[in-house]
């Protein structure tokens, strides 16, 4: 039997397939939305701002950023990054990854893989360039769940500030673990809401 390829459209939606069916998986984002509702405290604009710290920062760690193409107001968030992984002894493994787990039902995409000085572990990242929300440790959760080996693997959520300065949120042992587990159950959840009689 040929092995299931997941892949993540430009509507950033994941498909399955199988080579004789094509399935749509609910991706991260969505069921973090569906679950406790859109998140309220993101700015006007702060989406796109993300969006484009991230892409500086991937770009960097593939080694073709053109740094003449960063706007001024992401100069920060990329020198935040460049700071982590210096003062961090950072190895990056693996950008934009994207991570599933089909027996679950859920996919998406982790920022980076990385070793560093805190942990002999690899280490699942979460880039955040915007204010903490409660459900970014759950998202984090998410991605370390669906990767495969997920029980070798720690997690770590980095706040990149315009300043060029960061914050880290660790996640190793049983608080990894917290997170994790609800994504035993979140997508079931969904999966369940969808077959449920509304009356």
């Amino acid at each position: 039997m040929k092995p299931v390829a997941v892949s993540l459209d430009a509507d950033h939606r994941y498909w399955a397939d199988n080579g004789k069916t094509r399935w749509e998986i609910p991706g991260v984002s969505f069921l973090l939305d569906w679950k406790f509702g859109k998140n309220q405290f993101f700015k006007k604009g702060s989406a796109h701002r993300g969006t484009m710290a991230h892409r500086a920062c991937t770009l960097d760690d593939q080694g073709i950023l053109d740094e003449s193409t960063v706007a001024p107001e992401l100069k920060g968030y990329l020198a935040a990054w460049r700071k982590f992984k210096s003062e961090k002894a950072v190895e990056v493994l693996d950008t934009e990854f994207i991570v599933y787990d089909l027996s679950l039902g859920y996919a998406g995409t982790a920022d980076r893989l990385i070793k560093w000085n805190r942990s002999s572990r690899f280490c699942v990242v979460d880039l955040k360039s915007g204010v903490k929300t409660d459900t970014h440790w759950l998202q984090l959760g998410a991605y370390v769940r669906a990767s495969k080996d997920w029980r070798a693997l720690d997690g770590l959520i980095v706040y990149l500030k315009d300043t060029g300065n960061f914050t880290l949120d660790f996640y190793e042992g049983k608080r990894i673990l917290e997170a994790v587990h609800y994504w035993e159950a979140i997508p079931r959840e969904y999966e369940k809401s969808l077959t449920e009689i509304p009356w």
